[in-house]
């Protein structure tokens, strides 16, 4: 009999949800493998964000995946900066130490997903796939998209205007109504694990991931 894994996120937005749904069941996926026993890992569900201060939100949403049978739940916040230390620390952290004093049944552990400076920096990580999405044989360099994701201040500007050059150097009758909004979802679910693996803020969410299946003794 395998061992089941019940998940839940709680984003900072839909839009983000449709993307860090599928890595997040990716990435747990992958670590299953790692576990000596079979883990059966369930579908995350997406917790609505509820109003208040953000540890008001994080309790509420522990709560609320206790009441469904979660075991994990998922933080998201941007970092909205070049590293992740002072979101961690100011943010998260007293968030988690909030939800944890509830003294819940079934959500007990917890993992913070926090892309440098904004999850758009993950969408660029396998410019591939990107480039297939976008329908597109152009260079980085043409496309702006040269610098390394996490360096980008901005990524989500820089994949918007990604978009338009590649509406833009294409005939008029091949262009369609592409917006950034169609990508979350498919590049969520294409992208390539170890391509995430070269972004520190992704290495550091994969092991929080990592703690919660040894909180778990699913992993040793």
């Amino acid at each position: 009999m395998s061992n089941i894994l019940t998940i839940g996120l709680l984003s900072e937005g839909k839009t983000d949800d449709r993307f860090l749904l599928p890595i997040i069941q990716r990435t747990c996926e992958e670590i299953a493998f790692e576990c000596a026993s079979e883990i059966e890992i369930y579908p995350p569900v997406s917790i609505n964000k509820s109003g208040g201060s953000f540890p008001t939100q994080v309790k509420n949403a522990t709560l609320k995946a206790d009441k469904d049978g979660l075991m994990v739940l998922f933080v998201h916040a941007d970092a909205d900066a070049s590293t992740n230390r002072d979101v961690l620390q100011y943010k998260i952290q007293p968030a988690f130490k909030a939800a944890k004093a509830l003294g819940v049944n079934n959500c007990k552990c917890f993992v913070a997903v926090i892309p440098i400076y904004m999850t758009e920096a993950w969408m660029l990580a396998d410019f591939e796939l990107l480039r297939e999405e976008l329908g597109t044989s152009l260079l980085k360099s043409e496309l702006g998209l040269q610098r390394s994701p996490e360096s980008l201040t901005n990524p989500k500007e820089a994949l918007i205007n990604a978009i338009a050059i590649t509406q833009h150097n294409k005939p008029k009758r091949r262009r369609n109504q592409l917006t950034i909004s169609d990508l979350y979802r498919p590049v969520g679910q294409g992208t390539e694990i170890s391509k995430l693996r070269e972004l520190s803020s992704y290495r550091h969410f994969e092991e929080g991931l990592r703690q919660a299946f040894r909180d778990l003794n699913y992993l040793h």
